[in-house]
């Protein structure tokens, strides 16, 4: 089964679903760095 036999409404879902994914782990990732660097810059 592909993502294609799904209907557009759980597409839409599922592409929703994947930007906020993906959203929050760029924002995880800049805290991640920005949190270490100010480590770095405390020391």
């Amino acid at each position: 089964m592909t993502a294609t036999d799904l209907p557009f409404i759980a597409q839409d879902a599922i592409r929703a679903r994947a930007r906020t994914t993906i959203l929050w782990a760029n924002l995880s990732m800049i805290a991640m760095v920005v949190i270490h660097d100010v480590d770095h810059v405390r020391c």
